[in-house]
């Protein structure tokens, strides 16, 4: 697919990359599905008319739909429990003309359709029973990374058919070790990598060198022989030990994966790739992964910036300065300001953002922020990651026992903000219970999502306590000192983050309480790259007050 310089002056990533008369959506996202269901077929039947049979002209106007846009899961209940059908009415008015003259023939108002209502949870509702719908996704060829439902991270390669071998890799939590996946085999990633040559240099530079000493010890010889007989198509029976690591080697150079993909899932990689050798088009990213090159046209050379010894450089497409835009996009969305990004970037590739985006320009920055998910996700999907958490309605997992929920022991969602590992114990709408100092029991209705930073360490000996306000794009963290309510000792902390003022972020802190609540002590209010920068001070067992408070973010 062609691109063009001003899809990527304008900031237009999406449109770019997505086929044209594509929205992109995520898989499990059923409001944006249920839109498009609701949109598509409004589309649809007015490109029916208008209609002509017997000299006269059936037309049909003002098409819209009645009734609510959302169902609660109250009325849901009710149709489930009614027999009813939930759906909505797209009503239009038909009028009759006679063909030849023009001449009104009489005209109707009445219902034309009526289109089924897509649930939160991917349903259909008719006659008191819920349907669902088998859907079937087909991943685009690329590299993937993800976190399991374990909280393990791994990488995904989707080779396209016929040109190699998908594969996963995963770091192994308790032992380091890298593991590559080949179907159904589970080999030491080291292992193959050792024995078809990359030189433990090399792979220092990338694990560094305690995780280069976990995966050598772990080396295991096995591991060779059935990658060869797994990444090989035709293994040659009575190959040397060399032939097989260059069949390998072949193997894995021949890969091919789509280039929009690891535009949008490997920035970094484009970034280097530009900023290093200013390849020209159509030649394939550093690595044994091939990935197929676009049709850009070329920016012209007198457009070019020069080398220090006076040459101009090689040929640069307009998908190189896409590549660009979309490594700047992706940092941005990750929390990370467009300043920090720029200067992070080489002198080289500044020069072409100098010379194509001059300055990154207003509008530029205007349109990635209005497009920009809040911190790298939408409302949408920070919802959905933590109505993963066991405790939450929606979840499929069972409610934890006291003993898990004691021990940790149970499913929470998980997400990644501003740098910052946030698990979700509790959703909003979930509830928080226990047992007091005094041996009551108490609960709690959560009006924020609520959880921990992982890695960290409190006070208490935990991890530190977090609420997730509704303003995720407020870049202020508000840590509140609890107190024990019974002597006004200090307690621990509780860290607000999505809160824009120091009084929504109190209100917030004690609507997660019961009425009357005095833990609250004290607040201070941090720019989040100090608060960051200090979080190892929440260790101590003492109020954090101004030493948090350096402007500056």
């Amino acid at each position: 697919m062609q691109t063009t310089s001003s899809d990527t002056a304008n900031g237009n990533i999406d449109d770019a990359i997505a086929p044209k008369g594509v929205v992109l959506r995520d898989w499990e996202d059923a409001p944006a599905l249920r839109k498009n269901v609701f949109d598509n077929s409004k589309t649809a039947f007015a490109s029916q008319f208008p209609q002509r049979y017997g000299g006269v002209r059936l037309e049909v106007h003002d098409l819209d739909y009645e009734g609510p846009e959302e169902y609660s899961l109250a009325e849901q209940k009710d149709a489930l429990m009614s027999n009813k059908f939930l759906h909505r009415k797209l009503v239009g008015t038909y009028k009759l003309f006679d063909d030849k003259t023009g001449e009104s023939l009489g005209e109707q108002r009445q219902t034309v359709m009526k289109i089924p209502y897509l649930t939160e949870r991917g349903t259909w509702i008719h006659g008191g029973n819920e349907y669902s719908t088998i859907n079937q996704s087909r991943l685009l060829p690329g590299a993937y990374t993800r976190r399991t439902a374990a909280g393990d991270i791994e990488s995904h390669l989707n080779a396209r058919r016929g040109t190699g071998n998908s594969l996963r890799i995963q770091l192994e939590p308790q032992t380091g070790v890298f593991k590559l996946n080949i179907g159904q085999a589970n080999l030491k990633l080291y292992s193959l990598l050792h024995d078809i040559d990359v030189p433990d240099e090399q792979l220092e530079k990338t694990w560094g060198p305690e995780l280069l000493k976990t995966n050598r010890e772990a080396y295991d010889r096995r591991v060779f022989e059935k990658a060869y007989q797994r990444l090989v198509r035709k293994p040659v029976e009575g190959a040397t030990h060399d032939d097989k690591a260059q069949a390998i080697r072949e193997a894995l150079a021949s890969t091919k994966i789509d280039r929009a993909v690891a535009e949008k899932t490997l920035p970094n990689l484009f970034n280097r790739k530009v900023a290093s050798v200013w390849q020209k088009q159509g030649s394939q990213l550093p690595g044994s992964v091939g990935v197929e090159a676009s049709q850009g046209a070329a920016i012209p050379q007198s457009a070019l910036p020069q080398n220090p010894n006076g040459e101009k450089a090689p040929e640069i497409t307009k998908d190189d300065l896409l590549s660009i835009a979309l490594f700047l996009n992706k940092m941005f969305t990750a929390g990370i300001p467009l300043d920090e990004t720029v200067n992070a970037l080489s002198a080289d590739i500044k020069a072409v953002i100098s010379d194509k985006l001059p300055g990154l320009n207003p509008e530029l920055a205007a349109q990635m922020q209005s497009q920009a998910k809040v911190a790298g996700y939408s409302k949408y999907e920070i919802d959905r990651e933590a109505n993963r958490s066991a405790l939450s309605d929606k979840s499929p997992q069972p409610i934890p026992t006291q003993a898990m929920l004691e021990a940790g022991n149970y499913a929470k969602g998980h997400l990644y903000i501003y740098g910052l590992d946030v698990a979700i114990e509790n959703p909003r709408g979930s509830y928080r219970f226990g047992v007091d100092k005094d041996g009551k029991p108490w609960k709690c209705l959560m009006k924020h999502h609520y959880g921990y930073l992982r890695g960290t360490v409190a006070s208490d000996g935990d991890q530190v306590d977090i609420f997730l306000g509704p303003d995720v794009k407020s870049r202020k963290v508000f840590v509140v000192n609890q107190v024990d309510p019974h002597n006004g000792k200090f307690d621990e902390v509780k860290c607000m983050l999505g809160f824009d003022s120091a009084e929504a972020a109190k209100a917030g802190y004690l609507a997660n309480y019961a009425k009357g609540w005095k833990g609250f002590g004290s607040m201070v209010e941090c720019p989040l790259s100090q608060f960051k920068k200090k979080l190892h001070l929440f260790r101590k067992k003492k109020h954090i007050e101004a030493s948090l408070a350096v402007h500056g973010d």
